[in-house]
């Protein structure tokens, strides 16, 4: 009720029945972990209080983003969304079954404070940190191939007196969050994206890299010619990810030794930065990007940036000499592996269902460029 303008320490501890709870215009002040091991899962708070706001459910201070309490009845690992630029005393208290907590608002200007006795876990160890950061800074004298990958908002917390116990233990990490569409799915069933980060990461099961052949893609051509990679990415390469489930996936830096790096006269994608990238592509007679993305017909490639903004951070992109190019996905390591003279003999049979090359590489659709083309061990000339 508007009587209320406090909630005072452990106001509302036990009670497991309650879920939600709406904070009015009146209260000003909240005590230490006023709901622990209640069932509240979202703290709402009334748009004209002065003092507190709720992002996703979660309490913080209207002016300055700082966390106050998260919501006890909530479970596992937390993620703060967007800058949270202080961690009050008691907001994170005895969380059941929380291991870790995860930065995902980089501002590389600043980092989270921590509040003393900010982060209690429920077994009086120290949580692990992750902080979302795929910079790569490297130290003094080193270069891309045998630098340490540092990253550079995590390099701060490392340097921050109020981290320092974290720190000391091992438990200040980076991680980068992979974000794959819903609205990348193409006609096989597969999930599209890309990715250009500052360190070395081992894919999870579902993701495959690709990289785009530069030695085999034709300029003169509307496909892109990829090529498998391992699951092991390195640090500081553009690629492209085929997902089979669309989702958020959480990437690591490796734990063992750096990887070599791919050779990059043989990829024709280049990367954004911590900063994305300004394009201008209003002129149709100058070179232009494109992004990946989904054509009217449904087909993933690369297309034309038509953003007002940036290009977003840690995206992978292809430039062109032309605005109006675009180019669609072909799997070279599927074509290669086809004899096409075996084809046409009468080697033919439905997994080789498509649209080929002379020289054997698998096309994404029926081609319009014209040449000469296998389809069902059949030659046929597109003038």
């Amino acid at each position: 009720p508007y009587s209320i303008t406090s909630v005072p320490d452990d106001a509302f501890k036990g009670c497991t029945s309650l879920t939600t709870i709406t904070l009015p215009t009146t209260v000003t002040s909240i005590g230490a972990h006023p709901f622990y091991q209640s069932g509240v899962k979202n703290i709402y708070v009334d748009v004209d209080n002065a003092i507190f706001t709720s992002r996703n459910g979660v309490l913080m201070t209207k002016e300055s983003n700082q966390l106050v309490c998260y919501p006890n009845g909530r479970t596992g690992n937390i993620t703060l969304s967007g800058m949270v630029e202080r961690i009050n005393s008691n907001a994170i208290y005895k969380i059941a079954d929380t291991k870790a907590i995860y930065l995902d608002a980089p501002d590389y200007n600043s980092y989270t404070e921590l509040a003393e006795n900010g982060i209690t876990s429920a077994n009086g160890e120290l949580m692990t940190i992750y902080v979302k950061d795929a910079t790569n800074e490297l130290s003094d004298g080193e270069d891309a191939e045998t630098g340490e990958s540092k990253g550079v908002l995590l390099e701060q917390y490392k340097e921050a007196d109020c981290w320092s116990a974290y720190k000391e233990a091992g438990k200040l990490k980076r991680y980068f969050e992979l974000e794959v569409s819903a609205n990348s799915l193409d006609s096989e069933g597969n999930y599209w994206a890309t990715m250009y980060i500052g360190f070395d990461t081992q894919l999870p099961d579902g993701l495959t890299a690709y990289y785009v052949d530069k030695t085999k893609t034709d300029e003169n051509e509307d496909y892109l010619i990829l090529r498998e990679m391992s699951n092991k990415v390195p640090m500081l390469t553009p690629v492209v990810i085929k997902a089979a489930v669309a989702g958020n996936y959480k990437l690591y830096p490796s734990e063992t030794t750096k990887w070599a790096a791919l050779d990059m006269s043989l990829n024709l994608l280049n990367g954004t930065g911590r900063d994305g990238m300004d394009v201008n592509q209003a002129d149709a007679n100058d070179g232009g990007c494109l992004t990946l993305g989904k054509n009217k017909s449904g087909k993933i490639g690369f297309f034309i940036y038509k953003g007002t903004k940036p290009i977003p951070p840690y995206r992978a992109y292809l430039t062109v000499n032309k605005v109006g190019d675009s180019r669609l996905l072909s799997y070279g390591d599927e074509a290669t592996s086809i004899d096409v003279q075996s084809m046409i003999n009468g080697g033919w049979s439905t997994e080789h269902d498509g649209w080929y090359t002379l020289d054997g590489r698998r096309l994404a659709v029926k081609p319009t460029t014209k040449g000469v083309y296998i389809h069902h061990g059949v030659k046929h000339v597109v003038k």
